[in-house]
């Protein structure tokens, strides 16, 4: 047991190690939020909290259906989430080493080493699952994101069409204003915003999916007074001769940058109960008029927060990602567990806030940025 939970260790901290150091986010900033501080305080509340959900969860479901579950277009639990607690499970655990370290105490995964090797063996299981290639990251296979099968590839891109230069204007700027509102709606988190391929086509062209999966949130405490939208929203598009390079959370970049004048197929759709409804430039300008309205709001709100708030909401930032675990539980009211495991993570949060608002950086974000070895401790027994 011990030589494989170091193993998943190893690997979660190789692919994270060169995305941390790549987008330098040890030392992300922010008018509105405490970037660094509410990370660690919500990865506390997962290192915490998140195996009680998960051993819930692998009663009722195995890991391995759970990854063929992600294996659809605007899938929520997705990669993302469950990429994401395990990561902040590992910065959360890193966080107690460097701070029983600083008091001179010593440190043991005795305790936690059972629930170690259930999280990481089922996280690996379902990433694996999930996607086509049976690797865990982008990383391992070519910084590719291959999640759709043959049959739902081909379902997709008959539901495309030439863009004229005029869908591809109008299409763009509702992207661009969705896509930062989600941004604002999570508090600064990429939570929600997921893309996925490149899937090849043959003679140079790919498919490139990009999602927004949730514009509409009833667990976060400042969404109570903003207008209701849609669930969220899938671009897909064929492009020539266009590289595209995926990180570990599902971010992309392009090659060249700028490719509109390479999309040779478009569309953009709804995500109405889970299916994929195209949508038009009528309707999208309606969707903008409240994304307006709402961003308004939220910025008001935001801009009254006190300082122990712009930490503090980091532990509900992060009981989200179980959002979609918790609906996968038969037999239960999901907004019942939803909240319990609410409370935890805040309680959890609770007793972090005083260390991490005493520091610009916190020391598990110092260690990430300053550390020329791995990132993640092997096991202390």
């Amino acid at each position: 047991m011990v030589e494989r939970v170091n193993r998943e260790i190893a690997i979660f901290e190789k692919y994270f190690r060169r995305f941390f150091r790549g987008e330098d986010r040890s030392n992300l900033q922010s008018a509105l939020f405490n970037v660094p501080g509410r990370l660690v305080a919500g990865c506390c509340a997962d290192y915490e909290n998140m195996a009680a959900v998960f051993r819930h969860l692998l009663t009722t479901a195995s890991a391995e259906q759970i990854g063929r579950r992600m294996k659809q277009t605007a899938s929520r639990p997705g990669i993302f989430q469950i990429t994401c607690l395990l990561v902040s499970y590992l910065i959360g655990r890193q966080q107690e080493i460097l701070l029983r370290h600083g008091e001179g105490l010593s440190y043991s995964d005795e305790k936690h080493l059972e629930e170690m090797d259930l999280l990481f063996e089922a996280g690996r299981t379902i990433l694996s699952a999930a996607r086509n290639d049976g690797a865990h990251f982008p990383g391992e296979s070519r910084d590719e994101m291959p999640l759709l099968d043959d049959a739902a590839q081909h379902t997709l891109v008959h539901q495309l069409s030439e863009p004229s230069l005029q869908d591809l204007s109008w299409r763009r700027r509702p992207w661009a204003t969705l896509t930062a509102y989600n941004f604002l709606l999570h508090g600064e988190m990429r939570d929600g915003i997921f893309n996925h391929g490149p899937y090849d086509l043959g003679g140079g062209h790919c498919l490139l999916v990009r999602e927004l999966t949730e514009l509409h949130n009833d667990y976060f405490p400042w969404s109570t007074n903003i207008r209701k939208l849609p669930a969220g929203f899938v671009r897909a598009m064929i492009l020539k001769d266009v590289e595209c390079r995926f990180d570990v959370l599902g971010g992309v970049a392009t090659q060249p940058q700028v490719f509109e004048d390479r999309i040779v197929l478009d569309g953009l759709f709804e995500i109405s109960k889970g299916r994929l409804v195209p949508t038009d430039e009528s309707a999208t300008r309606k969707i903008l008029e409240v994304v307006s309205e709402n961003s308004r709001v939220l910025y008001e709100e935001f801009c009254g927060w006190e300082e122990s708030r712009k930490l503090r909401y980091g532990t509900l930032l992060h009981a989200n990602f179980l959002r979609g675990f918790w609906e996968l539980i038969p037999g239960i009211s999901a907004h019942g567990l939803a909240r319990s495991t609410i409370v935890g993570y805040e309680r959890s949060g609770e007793a972090h806030f005083s260390e991490l608002s005493s520091r610009r950086i916190p020391l598990v974000m110092e260690h990430i940025a300053n550390t020329t070895g791995p990132i993640f401790s092997p096991l202390r027994l």
